[in-house]
């Protein structure tokens, strides 16, 4: 699947769930629907649930 066919897919998934609906990339990124766009996130990885930055999925990632 390419990075935008899935940043579409859950966009409308994360969209559609409503507000604070977080989807759990891994043990340290999340990524939410603000309301205007996708955002993907990095959480403390101490376990603290914490948001450590915001960031773009790019090819990095």
């Amino acid at each position: 699947m390419q990075r935008e066919d899935f940043e579409q897919q859950l966009t409308a998934l994360l969209r559609d769930a409503g507000p604070d609906t977080v989807a759990e990339l891994t043990d340290t990124v999340i990524a939410c629907w603000n309301g205007e766009r996708l955002v993907y996130a990095d959480v403390s990885a101490e376990g603290t649930g914490a948001l450590a930055g915001v960031f773009e999925l790019d090819a990095r990632r």
